[in-house]
Order: structure tokens, then C-alpha cells, then sequence
């Protein structure tokens, strides 16, 4: 089973809290901008500056005595449950899946040469940890999906798309 620590000092010191699944928002237990330091046991946890899983996000591994960057900011977190081995997003042109479709296992910096520029507004994240643009070649405001996620309706389109890693 995978966890995540936090700690309210640097060194894994400090009052702290474990948690085992994902989290929208830290201020229910009372650890809302609170962690200057991380234990990730089992599967990669991504972390995020905003509760509901939007704002700057990070992934981590194994133990951080210190998290620079994201010190005090942390709101809410999700665990990766498959890992990020082998990853595998479908992409579909319309809402609701609909449209040809393009299955990946690889960042695409443009989709230009696939006819899907502008065009990417559902997804299926099958296995991995997702970064969608909304411009090329990896920029412009992002979000994260995640092996599990479903967005059949999205309002922004996927540009290009990066892995965490």
C-alpha cells in the first residue's frame, strides 16, 4: 500500500501526517500549507500549491528532507496507483470520446502532423501521470491526469502533452 508523510519541519521532523489515498484539501486535517518535508512509500505522489488538485504541481519519490519550492504551499495531493512505468493516454477529437481517437505512450510536443491540433477536448488516462498544454511544445497553462482519470467534456484543448516523471 502506498503513503505519503508530511512533516511540518525540514529532515522528516515535526508534527506530521500520513496519508494513503488522494486528498482535495489538506485543511481538513489540518495540514493545509503546512509540510516543509516528505515520505513517499510505495507509488509516486504528485503534489499540489491549490486544493483540488489544480495550481503548481510536483511529483516525488521516496524521502525529501527538504521540498524547495513547494515548502508551505502544499493544498491537496494524489497518488500515482499504477505507477509511471509504461504510460498510455487516449485522446479523443470531441467531448464525450467521440471522434477519431489517438492512443500514446510518449510526450507529443504539437499535434500539428496528426490532424488534432486544437482539437483534443476528451481523454482517458489508461496508465501514467499526464501533463496537458495548452500551447506547443510544452507550454502555457497545465493540468494533470492520471491513470484512472476520464475527462469526457473538457473546456480547454490539449495541445501538447508531457509525462511526469
Amino acid at each position: 500500500m502506498s503513503s505519503l508523510q508530511l512533516f511540518a519541519e525540514n529532515d522528516l521532523k515535526g508534527e506530521s501526517v500520513t496519508l494513503r489515498g488522494d486528498i482535495p484539501k489538506l485543511s481538513g486535517l489540518g495540514f493545509r500549507k503546512k509540510a516543509m518535508s516528505l515520505r513517499v512509500s510505495g507509488h509516486p505522489w504528485v503534489v499540489f500549491t491549490e486544493d483540488n488538485y489544480v495550481g503548481d504541481f510536483r511529483c516525488y519519490k521516496g524521502e525529501n528532507l527538504s521540498i524547495p519550492g513547494y515548502e508551505k504551499k502544499i493544498c491537496s495531493v494524489r497518488v500515482i496507483k499504477r505507477g509511471l512505468d509504461k504510460p498510455q493516454l487516449v485522446i479523443y477529437e470531441d467531448t464525450y470520446y467521440g471522434g477519431q481517437a489517438l492512443t500514446l505512450s510518449g510526450p507529443v510536443e504539437s499535434f500539428e502532423s496528426s490532424g488534432f491540433q486544437g482539437k483534443g477536448l476528451s481523454e482517458i488516462a489508461v496508465k501514467g501521470a499526464w501533463i496537458i498544454y495548452e500551447e506547443n511544445k510544452f507550454r502555457g497553462r497545465s493540468r494533470i491526469v492520471i491513470a484512472g482519470d476520464q475527462n469526457y467534456d473538457y473546456y480547454e484543448r490539449v495541445i501538447s502533452l508531457g509525462l511526469v516523471i
